[in-house]
């Protein structure tokens, strides 16, 4: 019902992101997130609500737009409960389509099936990093609002967070196969701290938006080796002096204050996996 209140009633356009977008009658223009916070649902509950509309045929999907998707409500003598109900049979048969039923056993059904898959994914991931060594983060819990967003976005890389309004999105998109904002905090604490996201300042970090599309909170965790790990693992049989000394003279000549990095590369010493982890600091602050 609200959002056959939400519907055009009459044709227009829509300047989104620079371009014309024409809403014909019966569209409405939504996001998700905008969605959860009108019906004060999390954002998982709201687009599995809007899937059931969809196959149930009350919505059809136009388009997605920078500002939400464009759904296109379908008139009452097409609508879905009328149509379930007169397939069906049953108790349960809706007079109109404007009467929304309630805890119907369909509504059931998919709200135990739901819950199911929720908890078996979750208990599946939560065991799988904690093996993998993440630490779940105490008093914080998934509850759909904006605030988990900016929680996790904020906790993020700070280099890659550009395309805020995308990963905005992303964000929505993956609510349904996301674990808990708790667990995605601890994931992120094990990746940010590994060698593979430290190594040339931070280089082979993937955009905040390219991370939650790629799911890569379900990454194996054997794949983000400490740093660590990573420089116990590091060759011990290297000239110490020769290797310093190459890398100072490695040093870009317009690099402000290169002589004070190059008097602090020579001064390194001692064994070889302890240099490199001194190295491994200096490349850090240096970037």
């Amino acid at each position: 019902m609200d959002l056959r209140q939400l519907a055009a009633w009459a044709p227009y356009e829509r300047v989104i992101g620079g371009m014309r977008v024409p809403l014909g009658r019966g569209d409405v223009l939504i996001s998700v997130r905008q969605a959860a916070a009108r019906w004060q649902w999390s954002p998982g509950r709201t687009q599995r609500f809007l899937r059931i509309l969809i196959a149930m045929r009350y919505l059809v999907r136009r388009e997605r737009t920078g500002d939400g998707d464009i759904y296109h409500v379908e008139a009452e003598e097409t609508s879905g409960w009328q149509r379930y109900s007169g397939e069906h049979g049953g108790e349960h048969t809706v007079e109109t389509a404007m009467d929304t039923p309630v805890d119907t056993p369909m509504d059931t059904l998919v709200d135990t099936r739901e819950k199911k898959i929720e908890e078996g994914e979750k208990q599946q991931q939560q065991g799988f990093w904690e093996e993998a060594g993440a630490p779940l983060v105490k008093g914080s819990s998934w509850s759909g609002e904006d605030g988990d967003f900016d929680e996790w976005f904020g906790a993020y890389p700070a280099h890659r967070r550009e395309a805020r309004p995308r990963a905005r999105l992303a964000w929505d998109e993956t609510a349904a196969q996301r674990p808990a904002l708790a667990e995605m905090l601890a994931i992120l604490a094990v990746q940010e701290r590994s060698y593979r996201w430290r190594a040339e300042g931070g280089k082979y970090v993937p955009a905040a938006w390219n991370y939650l599309l790629q799911a890569r909170w379900a990454d194996d965790g054997s794949a983000y080796p400490g740093v660590e790990l990573a420089a116990a693992a590091a060759p011990a049989g290297f000239d110490v002096p020769e290797r310093v000394t190459c890398l100072a003279a490695a040093l870009p000549p317009a690099l402000p204050g290169r002589e004070t990095w190059t008097a602090r590369i020579t001064a390194l010493a001692g064994e070889a996996t302890a240099v490199e982890e001194q190295l491994e600091a200096l490349d850090l602050e240096l970037m």
